[in-house]
């Protein structure tokens, strides 16, 4: 989804789509994003600067934090980086065991 998204929130055309997901820096709370999160991001991306604290944002945060107590400081999570390396460690090595066994290899470009 993220990678349908256009510039200048979106990835620039010479930017990856792995190099974006790790310059956003984002939290996976249990596998799952939450929207607010990824918004302020690119546009934080997109700015090149933090968003300013203002009234609206810390009551937006305050409501997150009674719907999705997942959100809160201090518990135990990782980014979406550590997710997206590991997936992209899985698929090499799972890439040389099928090579080393004898069978075609399919790379990502031949898949579509």
């Amino acid at each position: 989804l993220l990678a349908k998204v256009p510039p200048p929130l979106g990835p620039q055309k010479e930017m990856r789509l792995d190099n974006l997901i790790l310059a956003l820096n984002l939290p996976s709370h249990e596998g799952f994003l939450h929207f607010n999160e990824v918004l302020y991001a690119l546009a934080r991306k997109a700015v090149g600067i933090p968003l300013p604290d203002m009234p609206q944002k810390r009551e937006l945060r305050q409501m997150q934090l009674s719907v999705f107590p997942s959100l809160k400081k201090g518990r135990n999570y990782h980014l979406v980086a550590d997710s997206w390396a590991a997936i992209k460690v899985q698929q090499a090595w799972r890439r040389k065991r099928r090579l080393r066994a004898g069978v075609t290899v399919e790379t990502d470009n031949e898949k579509k």
